[in-house]
């Protein structure tokens, strides 16, 4: 009894085994059928309208480099007039301070200029008056010339003439200083009204740090171009901040890496999956793609641009939501296609290896297009063959068959 009971344990152990043999080496196993091969990408997208009202701050402000103090967060309704942005500059009002400081100086120089030349108009026409005076009394005296001795005489014509030398000399004094000090509180003025109009200026671009929105809708953030992340606070400003899209219609924006934005191209088929909108399907193609990259910050990869359309969908998405796109790249009906991890490379040759018995033959093949998942094969093998996905250990390879002119599927 205990012969017969060890027998029969040994044998189930033994058809368990088998059996899970069999098992293993039909889940590491492929039937080649015919099929249609596709061949697919999978990227990351948002949803953007068409046409969209952009928020630009003011062109001089991004010259000068302002920093977004506060920005209005991503999908908030706004309307038209609402503060979506208050920027701050330094340099601005660094520069108002100190035109604050030259217009204070420039009106004391006005000032000052317009007394001083009040003053010398005084003095000089206090000067003229005396001077008149004085001439008065030499003509009064000239009455007694004829009283005079020939000597006193001479002397009182003497002093009468140079009175009247003296007046013409305050006169033309006058004259000149007048002109001379107006030109120079002219000067002044205009120097003084040149800082007026610069502070003037920098007060209206101080009053543009708010920026508001120009219409009524939802505002999206704008991806700041050295970062490639959405806007926030304490970013430069390169352009728009964002923009309020119009729901008529929609497309989708992704950003490629340079690798699979080779592979892309106008027309092919993107079908859609919305993270806000579960269970909603969307189709359109290809209608953009950029001619530029640009570098990502704190990487190396190149990302361009890629556009697609939305032609159908049951529910309109919304600008800003997340979309999963599935571009179908190319599609081939009705052929040999394998699992990649089928083909393996083999002294610079393609191979398989078709299951035969209780071992395997390494054949070779040719490739065409393949995916991330499945390659074409062209040649070397048939349909009802059974392909290893892993590579058999070499005393399980019964034979080697390799290509020839004729070895033709």
């Amino acid at each position: 009894m205990r012969k017969l009971a060890t027998t029969l344990t040994v044998t189930a152990l033994l058809m368990s085994f088998t059996a899970c043999r069999q098992a293993q080496e039909k889940e590491f196993s492929h039937l080649v059928v015919r099929m249609d091969f596709t061949d697919n990408v999978m990227l990351d997208g948002t949803v953007s309208a068409i046409r969209s009202t952009q928020v630009m701050p003011f062109e001089e402000l991004v010259e000068w480099g302002s920093v977004i103090k506060t920005l209005t967060e991503d999908g908030v309704w706004v309307k038209q007039g609402d503060t979506v942005c208050v920027l701050e500059n330094k340099d601005l009002e660094e520069m108002q301070d100190l035109l604050t400081g030259y217009i204070a100086n420039g009106r004391l120089s006005y000032e000052s200029g317009l007394s001083r030349l009040e003053t010398q108009y005084a003095t000089l026409e206090a000067q003229l008056r005396i001077n008149e005076i004085q001439s008065n009394l030499s003509s009064l005296d000239s009455i007694q010339l004829a009283y005079y001795t020939p000597t006193q005489r001479r002397i009182a014509e003497l002093n009468l003439r140079k009175a009247r030398i003296e007046e013409a000399k305050l006169k033309r004094e006058i004259a000149t200083t007048k002109l001379v000090n107006e030109t120079e509180v002219m000067k002044l003025k205009i120097q003084l009204r040149q800082y007026e109009s610069l502070q003037e200026r920098y007060d209206g671009l101080v009053q543009r740090l708010v920026v508001t929105s120009p219409a009524t809708g939802l505002f999206l953030r704008k991806r700041n171009p050295d970062t490639g992340y959405l806007y926030e606070d304490g970013d430069v400003v390169r352009g728009a901040v964002g923009e309020i899209p119009s729901t008529d219609t929609m497309q989708v924006k992704m950003e490629v890496p340079e690798q699979v934005f080779k592979r892309l191209a106008v027309g092919q088929p993107v079908a859609y999956t919305f993270s806000g909108m579960p269970g909603v399907r969307g189709y359109g193609r290809i209608v953009g793609k950029s001619p530029v990259g640009r570098d990502r910050r704190n990487t190396s990869l190149t990302y361009f641009d890629v556009v697609a359309s939305v032609d159908s969908c049951i529910r309109q998405p919304q600008p800003g939501m997340s979309a999963n796109c599935l571009v179908t790249v190319r599609t081939l009906p009705d052929t040999l296609a394998v699992p990649i991890v089928s083909v393996f490379d083999q002294d610079s040759c393609k191979v398989v290896y078709v299951k035969q018995g209780n071992g395997y033959v390494q054949q070779e093949v040719t490739t065409g297009w393949q995916s991330s998942q499945s390659v074409v094969i062209v040649k070397g093998v048939a349909p009802g063959m059974q392909l290893s996905l892993i590579r058999p250990k070499d005393h399980q390879i019964k034979a080697k068959r390799f290509l020839s002119k004729n070895n033709e599927e």
